[in-house]
Parts: structure tokens; sequence; C-alpha cells
């Protein structure tokens, strides 16, 4: 305490770390006294040492020492010591001294721990006692006999055991394990080691559903799968068919297919949607949000047509209708033209009014794809995710510059050639390239000069030719994808009134989406649509969806299609465990709950259809003297039949009224009073249920709570649409007209007055005049400006005060924040400095790794090569060999004559030569089709096969990838030989031929050692057989143009860019002649080029000489791999 006093600690807890301290010192300071008190004679003069763990913190100096440590002290300084203070870590000795545990007699132990002993007890259930279960098993048929027989102890006879069923035979089956144990049938069941493990109680049919519902439904269960389920049953009972009985309860439960997925879900075919020309479809759809620019941009809109490939992207700064609707036909359809069909997901601004009367004034027709399914739109959805990778690498690291890189990302995107069609956008959509920057830098692309005439007549003539080729690339990339996408697709479908779970993942506030259920149902088939889209209903009487089939799967679980009220139970039960503060939490401030329950229109209440029950808000003193429900006392009365019904807050009231019904909320006490938030929920939910027993379809209500309650009418709305969520209620919200503070007819203003009408009713205290002004008189004039006086007074002192501690709280916390920061910044430079350090150290190791890994690689190469000269060798020998001995064996039967006039057939005159018969070679699609198609109609021929047959042989020649083609033929048309010869030309004839040489041409690059005129000639080969049909003067371009961009030396491809040929044999002169030129003008040919001009000046000497200067240079290359000559390589 002392000590305390003269430190002063400023917190608890340092008071706390003090009193620890000083207690631990004062132990410590009294151990070294009592151990050094042995020594009486403190003249002896003996050295020693004393360690001292230094949270102790021994002082002899120390100021705050207590007399009692003090006279410690003063003892201990008659000793000759010193004093080390060790560190934690080097304390262990007297750390496991203190810590040495007592033996189990200790004497000095204070505490004797006592042995009890405990009674263990069970509560069973009254159903599962032994005498229960016994009378079961005798009413059970089939397990009375066994329990007969066993009781017996005699085992039937088959003969006598065969009339019976099956369950009754396998149980006779398992005699041997089967036991009578208190009277109870039970099944032994032996583990692996052929040892009894335990009893399996076998229980009748009758208690299987009771089993199966503790153990997989209960909470013994946990709705866990088959084996862990059939575990825990095979663990504690048996019965025959166990293992069926669990997969079908497990396969049945709805909550586990809810939650996890039924079985049997699965995608159906892809269905295929190509078009024939621009603009006949396109896609948009809108990416984003993005940071906003400095434009005030946010979101991306994107536009993609199906047959061009050609993308508009346009920075729009939000996703209205109207923003969209004007961004497409300003920018757009004013320059590309109108599409034929538009199509969209089903965002509100594409399926708003709007937008839908821009389609319908322009002739668009406009389609969208159905709910949680984008695959129909999934190729303007993969160009956002391009869009985004390319912004990503482009943009500032603000991040607020994106927009300024959107028009050079689709001229980039434009200009590229598109894997499905095989050629750019911008070509397919204008018959030519646009010109890049790179052009421009590099020299323009040549192209052919033509009169206007003739450029139009061949524009249209290449146009004509680009949309047919691509309509067949996109044929073959669709016929290909579909194969890709049916390989895990699965036939079949659903019929009208199959019953069926429907996959709505969806995300609610306040709800995690970990625990949501994804699957709901069961919802009934109404129509089928089409081969992939379905028309549903909620049962039992539910909103009717259209659907994907990828979003449905079989129903199995069991359903009572009459039990109506037992859904409607469970749905109340459901609802009402959201709570008022839950709700307050989630739909109190400024959210909104949209479930589709209310619809509020201006129409007065009282002037709806009969069909629509009415409802609003009272006081339990049921005065109704005010407002709407004086309207309803005057209208309909009956006042003490309510009374009858005691009315109380938070209960609802009810007067039948013909075919409908009349409700009354009562939300207050006194009909002066005011309601609260929680009160309305409470009778709100009183109303529900009411509505629910007495199955209403159709509400109207004015603006509950609002008005002269003076509720906030947005909370009191999202009250009914979280309460009335999914009880299939129309809830109608009218409006409500009545007469105003008025005198002789006219209808006048006062200070309280909104909307034409006086707030406060017959209790205003105003003299209304006739020309629409109130007057207040003077008393009440002076009672409210005192009273604005002191409220303002109020207000500025609370302020004031409010300020002053705001103050001081934010600069106490900025300190302490500041010296946590500090600390922070601190250590964590500490532990960088020391994770720098060891990563030093790791890749100075992974160094030397590395350079013993690089010698035990050379070691192995050097293995490698001495291996491969010893089999080289062996293999030389072993063919010298075998060539020796076939020239040996060749020899022989070249020296043996053979003898065929025994063998010849002899033909008689009455004889006829057997039609002989020739089957097809096999197709697996790498030979050519138009070779393997005549091989077939020879055979056919020869054969005789009429149109069924050739269909046959020629499925049945199919083989690898060729087989395929079956999988994109209808059924209906897989016995059209027509058909297939149309899916096979398609797939590997001159159209595929044509893509694969279109291919070759796109990257053929002049090769090493590959002379011009080899390199002319095969351009020109290839481009022959990639465009047969294509006019001359576009072949002659193509060629040109290819040639010139696959030269390997770049001087000479600049050289003929400049010269500008028109035909290939002029660039192929050029390119010739500035070979020539260039090879002699090289320094290593000084002496052959002087050579030449001393000899003679004349041209054909000089011609000479340089094509000696190229030979030699060809000879200077590689070697032949087959012949070993120079100058040329055999390709293989």
């Amino acid at each position: 305490q002392q000590t305390l006093r003269l430190a002063r600690p400023g917190t608890l807890d340092d008071a706390l770390a003090h009193a620890l301290e000083f207690e631990a010192a004062n132990k410590h300071l009294t151990e070294v006294t009592t151990s050094n008190s042995d020594l009486k004679d403190p003249d002896v003069g003996i050295a020693a040492k004393v360690d001292i763990f230094a949270a102790t913190g021994y002082k002899p100096t120390r100021r705050d020492n207590t007399p009692k440590v003090a006279r410690g002290i003063e003892r201990l300084q008659e000793y000759n010591f010193t004093v080390e203070h060790r560190a934690g870590k080097s304390h262990n000795n007297a750390d496991a001294l203190s810590r040495r545990p007592c033996p189990s007699d200790c004497k000095h132990c204070s505490k004797i721990e006592e042995k009890e002993s405990c009674l263990r007890t069970t509560v069973m259930d009254e159903n599962w006692l032994p005498k229960s279960l016994q009378k079961d098993q005798e009413d059970d048929p089939e397990l009375n006999l066994l329990l007969n027989w066993k009781t017996k102890g005699q085992r039937p006879r088959w003969e006598d055991v065969s009339p019976l069923n099956s369950r009754v035979k396998s149980y006779w089956a398992q005699w041997d394990s089967l036991i009578l144990e208190d009277g109870l049938l039970k099944r032994s069941l032996e583990n692996e080691e052929g040892v009894a493990a335990r009893n399996q109680l076998v229980i009748p049919r009758s208690r299987v559903p009771e089993v199966l519902r503790k153990l997989h439904d209960g909470t013994s269960g946990g709705h866990f799968g088959i084996k862990k389920t059939l575990e825990k049953v095979r663990e504690r009972f048996y019965w025959v068919n166990c293992k069926e009985d669990v997969k079908d309860w497990c396969r049945k439960c709805r909550l586990c297919a809810s939650s996890n997925g039924p079985r049997g879900s699965r995608r159906a075919p892809m269905k295929q949607y190509n078009v024939g020309s621009p603009l006949e479809r396109v896609a948009i759809d809108i990416s984003g949000p993005f940071p906003e620019t400095e434009d005030g941009n946010k979101y991306i809109l994107v536009a993609m047509d199906y047959f061009t490939k050609w993308v508009e992207a346009y920075a729009i700064p939000n996703q209205e209708a109207s923003t969209v609707a004007d961004i497409l036909v300003k920018e757009m359809f004013s320059r590309l033209g109108v599409p034929l069909e538009l199509h969209s997901d089903q965002g509100r601004n594409f399926e708003s009014s709007l937008f839908q009367g821009v389609c319908e004034l322009l002739g668009i027709k406009k389609t969208r794809t159905t709910a949680l399914h984008p695959q129909s739109d999934g190729m303007v959805e993969r160009m956002n995710r391009t869009v985004g990778k390319y912004l990503t690498k482009v943009v500032s690291d603000h991040q607020r510059d994106w927009d300024k890189y959107l028009h050079l990302f689709t001229m980039a995107y434009r200009s590229s050639v598109q894997e499905s069609t095989g050629e750019t956008p911008a070509c397919i959509m204008f018959g030519r390239e646009i010109r890049l920057p790179c052009d421009l830098e590099f020299g323009c692309k040549p192209g052919v000069e033509m009169a206007g005439e003739d450029y139009v007549s061949n524009l249209k003539g290449r146009l004509h030719y680009i949309h047919e080729k691509v309509r067949q690339n996109l044929q073959i990339a669709s016929d290909r994808m579909k194969t890709r996408y049916d390989s895990k697709a699965a036939e079949g479908g659903f019929e009208a009134g199959d019953l069926v779970w429907l996959y709505n993942p969806q995300r609610r506030r306040g709800f995690s989406p970990k625990l949501q259920k994804d699957w709901e149902g069961p919802y009934k088939v109404i129509k089928r649509i089409n081969d992939v889209v379905y028309r549903i209903q909620r049962l039992p009487r539910g909103k009717k969806r259209v659907v994907h089939v990828n979003r449905l799967a079989k129903y199995e679980a069991d359903y009572d299609s009459q039990d109506e009220t037992k859904r409607v139970t469970t749905l109340v039960k459901e609802q009402e465990e959201m709570s008022f503060e839950r709700f307050m939490a989630n739909y109190g401030g400024t959210g909104r709950a949209r479930f589709g329950i209310t619809t509020e229109q201006q129409q007065d209440l009282f002037s709806v259809p009969e069909e629509y029950s009415l409802a609003h808000c009272v006081a339990e003193d049921l005065r109704m003297s005010r407002g709407i429900a004086r309207v309803f006392r005057k209208k309909f009365g009956r006042v003490p039949e309510l009374v009858d019904q005691q009315p109380r807050p938070g209960r609802t009231l009810r007067l039948p009224d013909g075919e409908r019904h009349l409700f009354y909320l009562v939300t207050k006490r006194f009909s002066h009073g005011k309601p609260t938030y929680e009160i309305m929920w409470d009778t709100l939910m009183s109303l529900r249920s009411e509505i629910t027993r007495l199955r209403v379809k159709k509400l109207a209500v004015p603006k509950l709570g609002c008005g002269l309650d003076q509720l906030n009418w947005r909370i009191v709305r999202n009250m009914l649409e979280v309460i009335f969520q999914g009880t299939g209620i129309q809830i109608l919200v009218c409006g409500f007209n009545p007469r105003g503070c008025s005198t002789t007819g006219k209808t006048v203003q006062c200070y309280f007055q909104q909307n034409g009408r006086c707030r406060m009713g017959d209790t205003c205290r105003f003299s209304h005049s006739f020309q629409g002004q109130a007057k207040m008189d003077q008393a009440t004039m002076e009672f409210f400006k005192q009273a604005l006086e002191q409220m303002s007074l109020k207000l500025e002192n609370k302020m004031e005060e409010n300020s002053k501690s705001l103050k001081s709280d934010i600069d106490i916390k900025m300190d302490e924040n500041g010296k946590f920061l500090e600390n922070k910044f601190s250590s964590l430079e500490n532990k960088l400095e020391h994770e720098l350090s060891s990563i030093k150290n790791q890749i100075e190791n992974m160094e030397a790794e590395i350079d013993e890994c690089s010698r035990k690689v050379e070691e192995c190469s050097r293995d490698v090569d001495q291996k491969f000269d010893e089999y080289s060798r062996k293999v030389d020998r072993k063919l010298k060999d075998y060539s020796l001995t076939l020239e040996e064996r060749f020899s022989k039967m070249a020296m043996e004559p053979r003898n065929f006039a025994d063998s010849s057939f002899k033909i008689g005159n009455n004889c006829e030569m057997a039609r002989m018969k020739i089957s097809p070679p096999t197709f697996d699609g790498k030979t050519p089709w138009c070779t393997y198609q005549k091989q077939f109609e020879a055979a056919a021929k020869a054969n005789g096969w009429d149109e069924g047959e050739k269909v046959t042989a020629l499925i049945v020649a199919l083989r690898g990838e060729a087989l395929n083609i079956l999988q994109v033929i209808p059924a209906s048309q897989q016995g059209n030989y027509e058909a297939l010869i149309t899916k096979l030309q398609m797939r590997y004839g001159d159209a595929h031929l044509q893509q694969v040489y279109h291919a070759q041409i796109k990257g053929r690059q002049q090769k090493n050692a590959e002379s011009l005129q080899e390199f002319e000639a095969d351009i020109a080969r290839l481009v022959r057989l990639a465009y047969p049909t294509a006019p001359d003067s576009f072949l002659e371009q193509l060629a040109v143009q290819t040639f010139v961009d696959g030269l390997k030396d770049a001087e000479t491809q600049q050289t003929l860019r400049l010269a500008r040929p028109r035909t290939l044999d002029d660039a192929l002169a050029h390119a010739l002649e500035f070979e020539a030129a260039k090879q002699a003008s090289n320094r290593s040919h000084n002496k052959v080029r002087r050579s030449v001009d001393d000899s003679a000046e004349s041209e054909e000497s000089f011609e000479e000489a340089v094509l000696r200067v190229i030979q030699q240079q060809r000879s200077k290359g590689p070697r032949c791999w087959n012949c070993g000559e120079s100058g040329h390589i055999r390709r293989n």
C-alpha cells in the first residue's frame, strides 16, 4: 500500500502492475535473505553470486523501498556477493522448481480431493420402451413369424418359406444372425475380425419413417447425406431394404433439396441462332459502375453485331432508359443503320415503356433473356469482360480517365481478325480494312488502283464473297461450339403437370447468402413453350413465371396438392420469424422492400370494386370522430359489434360486408393519441393471420398511419411488403378526399391546411374568411412567439455544450491514436527489417542450389550424349546386318521359278461371274473429302447400293472426329443421304480446306534458305486454294500483299512497298533485282566485282558475275538432311 502511494499510478492497470512487481520483488528478496542466513559469520569472506530474475526489480538504492525491504537489504550488505539479473528465457531452473507438482499424499497441500460417486439415469420415450417395441414387433406380420420361429428355436424349411414375400426370405437367410434378447428380435452384427460388435434392433415397417425422421431430419441427424445417415441407422437398427429406404428418404427430403440442390439438375442442349447479314441482330448491355470521370461518366454501354462482330462502346453518366435510347439513336443507328432485332437482358432501362416505344417507333423487334439465364446474351457479356481487361492495362492510377480510351479500344478491336468469322469486323461491315496509325508510320498498305465504276462492282463482288464465307465460318464455329457444349448436356425435358424445383437465388438485406436456400418448390409445369423455355406456377395458387429449363429440376419430395392449409400455415410461421427489431434494422432507414405486394393509385377508397375488402386504423375507444374513421362509422356503423370483439392495441377487428370483409386495425388506445411503429407492426401481423384464415386475396387500404397519426408512410409500406410477402394477396393503396374546412360551400385555407383541406378538421381553432385567408387572435400569436423564443434559446445552449464536449473528445482521441500509430509503425519497421534479412538469406541459399542443379544438369547432358552415340552405333550395325539378310533372301527368291498354271481360273460358258462386294474405306476427317467421296461413290456403284444402304455404309465408315457430325444432324434427317453429305461437305469439304489455307496465308513468312522463286510459287498456290472463286484482281492484290509482308529481309520489303508492284510477277522481279544489287555491293564480293570489271564491261558478263555471287551465297547455307547436298532443304 505504501509503495503504491509513493508510485502514484495513473490508471487501475498501472496500480495492478506495480503491486504485482512489488510482490514478486518482496518474495524474491525474502528467499535470498533466508538462503544466506546459514552463513553465521559474515567475516568469512566467502564470495557468492545471486541470480535474480529481471522482473523482480531488485534495486538496493531504490527510494520507494519499504522499511521491511530496507532491513532485508541492510542485512544482506554483511555478506560478500554480487547481484546479476537473469533474463526470463535463462531462468528455466527456478521456473522448473516452482512448477514441480506435489505428490498425491502431500501433507502440506491444504486441499484434498474427495472421490464422489454419481448415478447415471436415462430418460426414454414411452414409445421406445421394450414393451412398446415388443408389441409393435408382434403386430408386424413378418416379424411375428420370426418371433414364433425363434421362440420354438427351430429354423423352418425352405419349402415353407418360399411362398412368402421377399422380406421374410431375407430374414430367413440371416437366421444365424437373428437373436432374441429380452423378448425383442435383434440382429447380431459382426466386425471384420468376425467378432460380434453390436446387436441391432429389428424394427417393423411402421417404425421406419420415425427412425429416418429422427436420424436424418432431427437434431441427431443434421440433414447429412446418404452415407452418414445410413451409418447412424446401422449402428442402432436393422430392417430389410434399409439402404434403399435411406436413399429414398434423403432424396425426397425437401430441406436438403432446397439447400444442396436436387438430384437430376442438368442443362439442355444448345440452341443455335445464326444470322446471315450485318445488323440483323444486335446485342446491348451496360457494365459498371466505374470511378466517375471528369466528364461525369460512370457506366459503359456496349453494343455488338452478331454477324460482323462490330462493337460499339459509349461512356454514359447513368443507365436511365432515356440516356441509353438517346445514345443508341444519335451515335449508332444514325451512322450504321437501324437493326432488325435488338437483344438485351431484363434490365429496367431496357424493359421500360420509353425504350419499348423507341423500338416500336423505329420498327425494331425487341427481345430479352430469361431470368437468371444470360447465356443468350453471352457475346456482349464476354465483351464487357474484354473491355474491362483492356481498360485495366491503360488507365491511370487514379482510374478517372477510362472514358478517353474507349474509342481507341473499339478501333483496335474492329481491325482484329475474329476467330469465328475469319475476318475483321471492319472488312465484313465495309468490304475493306480500316487504316491504322501503324500504317501511316510504316507505309500504307498496297492496294489496287481502279476507276470508280470498277471499284463499285468489285466492292459488291467482294462483299458478296466475304459475307458468304463468313456465313460458312459462323456455321462451322456454331457447330463446333454446339458439339462441345452438348457433350455435357442431356436430352429430355418436362411435360405439363410435372412438379419441378426452381433455382432462384436471391440476396435479401440482413440475410447471409451462404445460409439461404437457392432452390424453391414445388412448381407445376403449366405449358412447354419450346424445348428449353417453360411456363410454371408455384403451388397451390402462385404467380406464373417463364423460365429456362436449366433452372429446373425434377421434384421428388412428397407433396399433397390438396393440402393448401398446411403450406399457408408454414408460410405464416416463417414470416413470424421476422421480428420488429430486425425489420427496423433492415427497412427502417433508407431501404425499401420491393416484393410487389402493394400498388398505389389515386382512386378513392370507397369507389373500389366490391371484390376488394377494406381496412383502416382506429383507436381502442372506437370513437371514430375524425378523418377516414368517421366516414367508416357513418357508412357502415355496427360499432357495438366491434365493442363485443374486445378491442385493444395490436388486434384486428372484423365486420362482414356481403362477400367482402371490413377490417378495423386497433393501433392506439385513445383517438387523440398517436400510434407507434411497433404497435402498427403487431396490428398488421394480426391482420395477416385474419386474411390467411379467411383466404382474402384482394385488400384496399388508405395510407395507414399517415395523416392524423403522422407516421412515415414509407416505413408502413415496407411493413406491408415484408409481412404479406408470400401470402398471394394484392393490396391496393387508395386515396381519401374528405371535405376541407368550408363556409357556404367554398373551400378556404388556413395555416394548417394541405392539399385543399384543413388538417385540424373539426378542432380547428382558426376563424376562416371567405377570401381564403385565416386569422389568428392576439393571444394565440403571443403564445407562438414566446414558445419560439424559448425553443431557440434551449437549442443554442445545447449546441454550445455539444460542441465543447465533442472538441475535447476529439483531442483525446487524436492523442491516443497518434501514440498507437507511432508504436505500430516502429513495430512494423522492425518486423520488416527482420523479414528482409530472412529473404536475403533465402535468396542466397536458392542461388547456391541453382548452381548445384546446373552442374548436375551438365553432367546428365554429357551422359545422355555418350549413350546416344553408343545407341546410334548399335542401330547402324543392326541395319547393315538386316540389309545383308534381305539381299540374300531376295536373290534366293529370284532364282526359284513359280508356276501359276495350276492356279488359273477356269470360266465356263454357262457360268456367270459372281457380283463383287466392295467395302468402303473409313473416313476420320484427316483425308480430303473430295477424294474420299469419289472412292465411296465408286464402291456404292459397284455394290449397287440404294440411298438407305449408302447412309448405313457411310455412318459405319465414319471414325474419330468425323463421327461427331452425327450429333449435329437432327434425328429426323439422319436417314437422309443428301443431308449427311451436306454436313460432311461443310465440315471437311473445300470450305473447310479454304479456311485452313486462309490461316496459312495469314501466317506465311519466308523461311531460312528459301529462295524468292519458291516463296512466290507457294504464295500463288495458297491464294488460289484459299479463294478459288474470287476475282483475279482480288487474288493478284492479295498475293502481292502477302508476298511483301512475308519477306524476311526488311530492306527488300520496304523497297517493294515503295515500288507498289501491280502483279505478283512484278513483285518477284523487283525483289530479284534488289537482291542481286545488294549482294553485289557487299565487301566480301569486291574481288569478284573487280574481276568482272577488268575482264569485260558488257552487261551480259556483269549478269553472269552476279549470278555466280548469288550461287556462292546460297552454297554457304545449311545442307539438306536427306541427301546431304547444299542449296536446298527437303521438307518433312
